[in-house]
C-alpha cells in the first residue's frame, strides 16, 4: 500500500511510506494498493481506498 493524498482526482504519495512514518499517514486521506513488483505510469487510472 501507498499512503497518499487523493484531490481533485489525483493521487500523490504523501512522506515516506516505512510503517514507523506516521507524518505520511497523518497527511494522507487515502491508500493506493499496488502488487508486488508494479509499476504505474503518470496518469494512469488506479483504484484507491478513501478515509475521512
Amino acid at each position: 500500500y501507498i499512503r497518499g493524498k487523493l484531490e481533485h482526482g489525483k493521487f500523490t504519495p504523501v512522506g515516506r511510506q516505512e510503517s514507523h512514518a506516521l507524518f505520511g499517514l497523518s497527511q494522507s486521506n487515502a491508500l493506493l494498493r499496488l502488487a508486488v513488483g508494479q509499476s504505474l505510469r503518470v496518469g494512469e487510472i488506479v483504484d484507491v481506498q478513501i478515509w475521512d
